[in-house]
């Protein structure tokens, strides 16, 4: 798990990482610095990256660029807006996700005004899906400080 915040703003932004499906799951991608960059591949291949909301889109192409084989899905509601922007979008959450995530991770949107937003959690789940794992887990921890 990475954190840090959108530019200037005080608002907080968490990227997620999950291990499944033969590789990694990245939700609401941020450019990480080169060593932190070199512990997420070293964790295994980047296979989907899903910006959920637009606001964590904005660093979802480099993520596109640097990983070319994983699949970008994006909420129904912003594959256009995204696509618009110069994002590369393989298929949509609600359409295409992943067969290897099945019964690892849901996911669902909810519209939210003119845009939507989207989460994914294991089956079973009761806490928030992206607070901190089990003791042990593989994390990723990036704090910025609000300019």
């Amino acid at each position: 798990m990475a954190e840090g915040h959108f530019g200037k703003s005080p608002m907080g932004r968490r990227m997620s990482v999950v291990v499944c499906g033969g590789g990694l799951f990245v939700h609401a991608p941020m450019r990480l610095n080169e060593d932190e960059q070199a512990r997420l591949d070293a964790l295994g291949p980047v296979r989907w990256i899903l910006p959920p909301h637009r606001m964590h889109a904005r660093e979802a192409p480099w993520y596109a660029e640097r990983y070319p084989e994983a699949a970008v899905l994006a909420p129904a509601l912003e594959r256009e807006r995204y696509e618009s922007k110069g994002l590369r979008v393989d298929g949509t959450v609600e359409d295409d996700w992943p067969t290897e995530l099945a019964g690892v991770l849901s996911a669902w949107s909810s519209p939210a005004g003119a845009s939507s937003k989207t989460a994914a959690r294991s089956p079973g789940e009761r806490r928030s899906p992206f607070s901190p794992g089990p003791e042990g887990a593989p994390r990723l921890v990036r704090r910025r400080r609000a300019l």
